[in-house]
C-alpha cells in the first residue's frame, strides 16, 4: 500500500502499537523522541519494527518532513510473500533487510529502523 503524508503529518506516534515496515518513497522524515528529532530518514530509508517479534507499541514517532510518499507493508504481507513465493531469494532479501533493521535497532537503543541507505 502506497500513501502521502503532507509535511508535518504524523507517519506514527510514540506509544502506537507497531507491526509494519515502511519504506521512504519520496522527501524526507524525521524520527523524533519526545518532541526531539533524533534522525531523519531520506528516500529509500526504511522504518520498520522488528516485524516478526514484537507488538511492542513504538518508542519513537515518524513525522513527514516534506510531502513524503511511502509504502507499507504489513507483518502478515511480509510473512505472506516469505511463505508464498517459490523465489528462496525474496525470502533472503526480505530476512536480511529485517535483520539489518534490528541490528541498527540495537546499536541505537531503538525498536525503530531510521538509518537511510549509504548513497
Amino acid at each position: 500500500m502506497t500513501s502521502k503524508h503532507e509535511t508535518g503529518e504524523p507517519i506514527f506516534k510514540q506509544g502506537d502499537k507497531s507491526g509494519e515496515l515502511h519504506v521512504v518513497l519520496s522527501c524526507r522524515v524525521a524520527i523524533v523522541d519526545e518532541g526531539r528529532t533524533v534522525a531523519p530518514v531520506k528516500a529509500g530509508g526504511l522504518l520498520s519494527e522488528t516485524l516478526r517479534t514484537s507488538d511492542a507499541p513504538r518508542r519513537v514517532s515518524a513525522v513527514a518532513i516534506e510531502t513524503t510518499r511511502l509504502v507499507t507493508l504489513s507483518r502478515a504481507s511480509i510473512k505472506h510473500l516469505q511463505n508464498a513465493t517459490n523465489d528462496s531469494g525474496l525470502a533472503a532479501t526480505l530476512d536480511r533487510l529485517l535483520h539489518n533493521a534490528y541490528t541498527i535497532n540495537l546499536k541505537r537503543g531503538f525498536t525503530l529502523e531510521e538509518r537511510s541507505p549509504k548513497p
